[in-house]
Parts: structure tokens; sequence; C-alpha cells
């Protein structure tokens, strides 16, 4: 009779396991979030990174990036819920704007998380002011990371590697 108890035992230890480590990550995740609005961080969490798509500052700046008017749209930027998203379109603002060195701050903070949609083009953009700032090494070093992604970005990174 003992042993037939001891699969559901087994069972409900497993079930409360992941019931555990569920609330652990919803927890982790809460933490994060409240971090961010603090201290206007970012997370590592894609999921603590939805932020700027409900954030009307955001909407707004990404409107006026679109119109490339890009220093009114970095002040909505600056104003809108700290994302990756932000980072990147302040970044490529920046870069616009030939200020290379905050462009690289900013894209350096949107690509901590290499499954973002733009992680390739916030590489490619990081590489370019790299090579304004004639930092011709750490360009290439970023250009071979482009070269062994699958993206649009990969036969332009080979190029200007081969330039290099």
């Amino acid at each position: 009779p003992q042993k037939g108890n001891e699969p559901a035992v087994v069972n409900d230890a497993v079930a409360s396991k992941t019931e555990i480590n569920k609330d652990v990550r919803a927890l982790e995740e809460t933490q994060l979030m409240n971090i961010n609005k603090n201290t206007k961080s970012v997370s590592k969490l894609p999921s603590a990174n939805q932020n700027a798509v409900y954030d009307e500052n955001f909407n707004e700046g990404l409107k006026l990036y679109n119109q490339k008017n890009y220093a009114r749209a970095l002040t909505y930027f600056k104003k809108s819920s700290p994302d990756l998203s932000v980072d990147f379109y302040s970044g490529v603002c920046q870069y616009n704007l030939r200020n290379f060195k905050q462009c690289i701050s900013l894209l350096d903070n949107a690509i901590i998380n290499t499954r973002v949609e733009f992680y390739a083009e916030a590489l490619w953009f990081k590489a370019n002011a790299l090579l304004e700032l004639n930092d011709v090494d750490n360009a290439k070093t970023v250009l071979n990371k482009l070269v062994m992604l699958e993206s649009p970005f990969k036969s332009g990174a080979q190029e200007l590697l081969n330039k290099l």
C-alpha cells in the first residue's frame, strides 16, 4: 500500500516545487520592475521591459523619431518609462545627432538582452559610432559579433571588416 502512495507524494513535491519556482520568478520580476521605476535602470528580464509600449511619452518620441526629429524625440524618450526600447531609440537619436559617446552608452544598455528584436541593429549603430570615434579595435569586435548573427546587417558588417 505504501508504494501506491509514493508517486502521489513525489508528484505533490514536484508540483509544490514548480509552484514555488513560479512564485519566486514572479517576485523577482516584480522587484526588478519596481527597481526600474525607482532607479531608471533596465532589466535583463524581457517581461520587465514592456513599459514603453504603453507609455505616451515613448509613443510621442517614436513618432518624432520616425519623422527624423531626433532632438525632440530624445526629450520624450527621457520622460518615458525605463525600457530597453527607450535606450535603443535614444541611442540611435544620439547617433544621428553625432553624439557618439552617448549613443554607445545607451546602446550598451539596450543590448544587455540578446533576444530583443533590435539587437543586431543596435550592434550596427554601436559599431558605426565606435568607428566615428576612431575606436577601430572595439568596432571590429562588434562587427565580428554581427557577422556571426543571421541578420540584415551581416553583409554590411563583413564589408566594413574587410575595409578595416
